[in-house]
């Protein structure tokens, strides 16, 4: 058999093919295929004629009849189309990732090229070493039959049309009623609450101050605040009622009982990604988009560790027989060899039989594994810093599930005095256990007491206790608040619920919402004294306001419907029973926001126009970030002002909008960092790069042929001709009048700052002489002496940088600058006619080194040299 494999992206498409190549190739010939994540999509409401309209013409709601798939990325989508064109292959291989939305990158291509008659096969990666990879290739599933392929494109389907019907619907309703754009998201929503919530909080607080009455007790210094019998502390919210209190007390406390147990706790579970996500934030304040790119690294350029993208904490039975394997593979990690020597035999084995670790259940629900290693480490000293701190935490992490628990001897005292419990709390750890590889926790030992011993009180005192505001969300909390995003339900049926679903959002998504809602403008990110901080902004508030109590901010709500589409991938209810709660939901929901009041949003008066829209005619207009039309949404029409690193001037702006191209600009950077200059032109509404090449009407000086222009030359296509023209000539960029002067057989006017191998500048003219690019002295910048030319009798000329002969077959010369100090005419003058100068000068060396010469005259070289003593 024959198979097309289809792999997400380049990197993992060379790491699988590399990896069947080298082996016996069990499956016979293979032909692999790179994908760029999604390169199909459900086509927006414009693809449909009836939506076709200007947004406050759409009738509500839009509800396809069949969902149309477009192409994403045509280049991508192309070519796999001549690729199965030009092969007949038996089955395709669905490489994509292994999870929900992997299965969507297949279906929507499968929907778009009718690829249903083809066998399909899953290819369920755990990770990208050789052995993984081949253990994969020789466990391939029936990706149409599989249940749990079935269920996860269901899923996809589900969870896909659910965001484009409550996106694109709400999003169009809600922008027309209050006249400000709002991109409505299932779960953006509900997150930027959580923000919006919070930031109110935050601005809203008020400090209170609590007062404890306490005692401290003589001979051991120990503190005891006032509790009720359970243990429950009472504090005052005056202090004259605490005070009260103080004054009642005998002065004498006596043990009422003295309590002392052994708390074992153990290693936690191994990391998925929202974990890792929050403390790669909270230890090395990375974004969770920063700390996933780290582990993709880790997993698709280094094979280091397994599967990133997963929602589970638990390994299978079957990865817990290389737990051997793994363990010395990890202990090669600086700082890890001495930890993992203490592992015994007995404690793998522990391991292996523990559910909170290992459970073929749990694995089945999430799908994949725990992050953990490998077993490759060949990489390891390749890891850049941050690489290598994500891959750390998850070795510890892995390591710390065989090491002992954590062991603590946990106290409490009550005292007693005049009726009046105080009570204390110690800690003393026992055995540090797996807290050797993080942070071991703070102990606070209290010394044994007896009950019914009395003790003289030293210090009867009030303890404040003062509330604080709510900590403001970072980007790693506010993660980690949309996984429990329960905590912030206040009804208890409810909490249960969300809990099961998970939160909201997928685990793999969650970082590029938080994102999005930065990029946006309805979150700023702020680094303050006080650290890094989530902040609504003035558009964020706007938007959240507008939603009012609509159930779309509810996380209920979008928790809710987690879990829905989560029976679905499990098979526990139909596609189409949830579809059509869905369009129950949209109704209900249309109908809903007709019944709130939203203040329509200010013009756009105030905004500088800039030039006329050249899609739709209407006024371009400045924002902060960018030029758009002012008539968003219906035409989309925008220009950012800045690109690849440079800032476009207003000029740039005019002439594109009025001419259609900038002309050509310099100071663009590659992603390398690299300088070049190019054309930005309007092309189909949407600013482009002029095209690598084009044809023009300039001739070749060289041979006549039509001159192709490409971003940095304009060169004859004749190979045998081979003139070429460089736009970038030390260091400069010829403008378009210097180009056609060259290319019309003129000189160029001067062009200044010119920059020689030895980082020297000059200026000077351009010519084209017998299709070669020469320089031509600047003798309109140049003045005579009236020094006469030691050689020939001609004048000499002082120019930009040098002294000279005035005749052009004369070689004498001297720099104007000579080893860091400037020659004048004077001194030319003394070296002419008495053939050095009258006296020595100060010199620099190419070391640095500073020395002292006279300047004579050298007829060998018919120019300057030094003269010692």
């Amino acid at each position: 058999m024959k198979y097309l494999f289809l792999a997400e992206k380049p990197s993992a498409m060379k790491a699988i093919r590399d990896a069947y190549e080298h082996s016996n190739k069990p499956l016979g010939q293979i032909d692999f295929f790179p994908l760029a994540g999604h390169i199909c999509k459900l086509c927006e409401p414009k693809a449909y004629e009836e939506w076709d309209v200007r947004w406050d013409e759409r009738p509500l709601p839009m509800i396809p009849e069949e969902f149309k798939v477009g192409p994403l990325r045509e280049d991508v989508i192309n070519k796999l189309k001549r690729q199965l064109s030009s092969t007949k292959y038996d089955a395709i291989i669905v490489g994509t990732d292994s999870d929900v939305e992997g299965n969507g990158i297949y279906d929507l291509i499968e929907t778009y090229l009718g690829l249903q008659h083809y066998k399909a096969y899953r290819f369920f990666e755990s990770d990208l070493t050789p052995s993984g990879i081949m253990k994969s290739m020789t466990d391939l599933q029936d990706y149409h039959t599989n249940p749990r392929d079935v269920g996860m494109t269901k899923a996809y389907r589900i969870r896909s049309r659910f965001d484009w019907l409550i996106g694109f619907n709400m999003s169009v309703a809600y922008t027309v009623k209050s006249g400000f754009l709002m991109k409505v998201g299932r779960v953006k929503a509900p997150t930027l609450k959580l923000v919006y919530d919070n930031c109110k909080s935050i601005e809203n607080f008020t400090s209170n101050t609590a007062y404890q009455p306490s005692i401290e007790i003589e001979d051991n210094h120990v503190n005891a605040g006032l509790a009720d019998e359970s243990g429950k502390a009472i504090a005052f919210s005056t202090a004259e009622e605490a005070k009260g209190i103080l004054e009642q007390l005998s002065g004498t406390a006596t043990v009422k009982t003295f309590k002392k147990e052994i708390k074992k706790t153990s290693a936690n579970q191994l990391y998925k990604l929202t974990d890792i996500q929050y403390e790669a934030g909270m230890k090395y304040g990375y974004t969770p988009e920063q700390t996933l790119e780290l582990i993709q690294s880790l997993y698709e350029k280094h094979k280091i560790i397994s599967y990133p993208r997963t929602d589970g904490r638990y390994v299978s039975s079957e990865k817990a027989k290389n737990f051997p394997d793994l363990l010395k593979a990890v202990s090669k990690m600086d700082g890890l060899e001495e930890t993992v020597k203490t592992i015994t035999e007995k404690d793998i084995e522990s391991v292996q039989h523990n559910k909170r670790y290992v459970n073929d259940e749990e694995v089945q629900k999430s799908s994949h594994d725990a992050l953990m290693p490998t077993g490759d480490v060949s990489a390891l000293k390749k890891l850049g810093t941050d690489e290598r701190n994500i891959c750390e935490m998850i070795f510890k992490r892995f390591v710390s599930i065989f090491l002992p628990p954590l062991s603590e001897e946990k106290t409490k005292v009550v005292f007693e005095d005049n009726g009046f419990y105080f009570t204390c709390n110690g800690s003393r750890v026992l055995n540090p256990g797996y807290t050797i590889l993080s942070n071991r926790p703070k102990e606070s030992p209290l010394p044994d007491f007896n009950d019914g011993d009395s003790f003289k009180e030293s210090k009867q005192y009030l303890h404040e206790v003062v509330s604080k505001p709510p900590q403001r969300f970072t980007q790693a909390t506010l993660i980690k608040a949309m996984e429990n995003i329960q905590k912030y339900v206040n009804e208890e049926n409810l909490k249960k619920i969300i809990k099961q679903a998970g939160g909201i959002g997928q685990p793999s998504s969650r970082a590029a919402i938080i994102s999005e809602l930065i990029s946006s403008g309805y979150v700023k990110d702020v680094q303050t004294v006080k650290g890094k901080g989530l902040h609504i902004t003035e558009k964020g508030t706007r938007y959240i306001e507008n939603l009012g109590n609509s159930s779309i901010v509810s996380p209920n709500l979008s928790a809710e419907w987690e879990s829905h589409i989560n029976d679905v991938k499990n098979g526990d209810v139909t596609y189409e029973e949830v579809y059509l709660e869905i369009i129950n939901y949209l109704r209900d929901t249309l109908s809903e926001l007709d019944k709130l009041e939203i203040e329509k949003a200010v013009d756009t008066s105030n905004r500088t126009e800039i030039g006329k829209c050249p899609v739709c005619g209407k006024p371009v207009l400045e924002f902060p970030k960018g030029y758009g039309c002012s008539g968003y949404p219906d035409c989309k029409f925008s220009i950012p002002k800045m690109i690849a690193g440079k800032t476009l001037t207003e000029a740039h702006i005019k002439n594109l909008i009025q001419h259609g191209t900038t002309g050509r600009i310099s100071g663009f950077k590659s992603r390398l960092g690299r300088p070049f200059a190019s054309t930005l032109i309007i092309k189909d509404g949407k600013v482009q790069w002029e095209p690598f090449e084009q044809n023009t009407e300039m001739k070749c000086p060289k041979c006549g042929k039509n001159l192709v222009k490409t971003p940095m030359t304009y060169k004859c296509p004749d190979a045998d001709c081979g003139f070429t023209l460089w736009l970038s000539i030390g260091g400069k960029i010829l403008s378009d009048k210097n180009v056609n002067d060259l290319l019309n057989g003129k000189q160029t006017d001067i062009i200044k700052g010119i920059k020689k191998k030895n980082g020297e500048k000059f200026d000077a003219k351009l010519e084209i002489k017998d299709g070669v690019l020469k320089f031509v002295s600047n003798r309109s910048m140049s003045k005579d002496t009236g020094v006469k030319c030691p050689i020939c009798g001609n004048p000499i000329l002082e120019k930009n940088h040098v002294f000279s002969c005035s005749n052009d077959t004369c070689k004498f010369y001297i720099f104007k600058h000579i080893s860091g100090t400037e020659v004048t005419t004077e001194m030319v003058k003394e070296i002419v006619e008495n053939g050095q100068t009258s006296k020595p000068y100060n010199f620099t060396g190419k070391k640095g080194d500073k020395f002292k010469a006279y300047l004579a005259f050298d007829a060998n070289k018919k120019s300057a040299k030094f003269v010692f003593g």
